[in-house]
């Protein structure tokens, strides 16, 4: 089982001789954007399995990412679509819970990438003044932690995953969004 919080500073890859190149934003105590959070979390992700085995949500600003091993086999994005009532379906539903399987659908965790991104963003914009972005990308990030949320109920039915990660992870992700709720005033 994967340790729930791992630092992954880049001095300690470069010192375990693994292969981790500089990406904009990834210095600890700095933001990084959107995407360049997908970047970190797909590297940290293939160090340690790929997607298939373990998830990745890095937080920039506190140089660390949070793995949280997959339910395995027989657990699909699709199946964790179709358990999202269609009420709380939101504006990133069709994007990432639909379209996404095409990429994704053998990664039922895969919002939480998403949900790792949006907060950085959020973070990203904040740092950057550009309120009005750092508001649409918390309302994504409000949606995605909801879609992790169905993630957690559905993976938790397979049979032998412990789900102590997960929801640890989805702890340290609300409290993280209530945090920058607070700084944006919403």
């Amino acid at each position: 089982m994967y340790a729930v919080i791992i630092f992954c500073l880049f001095l300690n890859m470069v010192a375990a001789g693994q292969e981790f190149t500089a990406i904009p934003g990834m210095v600890v105590g700095q933001f990084m954007e959107h995407e360049s959070c997908h970047e970190a979390n797909n590297r940290v992700r293939n160090l340690h399995g790929g997607p298939a085995k373990v998830q990745a949500m890095w937080d920039s600003p506190r140089g660390l990412a949070i793995l949280i091993e997959a339910p395995g086999k027989g657990l699909a994005l699709s199946d964790v679509a179709a358990i999202i009532p269609v009420k709380s379906r939101g504006i990133a539903f069709d994007t990432y819970m639909i379209k996404g399987q095409q990429w994704w659908n053998d990664c039922p965790l895969y919002s939480l990438d998403e949900l790792a991104a949006y907060a950085n963003g959020t973070d990203y914009y904040l740092a950057t003044g550009k309120m009005a972005e750092a508001k649409f990308s918390l309302d994504r990030g409000d949606e995605l932690y909801d879609y992790s949320y169905y993630s957690w109920r559905k993976a938790r039915s397979v049979h032998g995953y412990d789900d102590r990660q997960l929801k640890l992870a989805l702890t340290y992700y609300h409290a993280r969004l209530s945090r920058l709720r607070q700084r944006i005033g919403k």
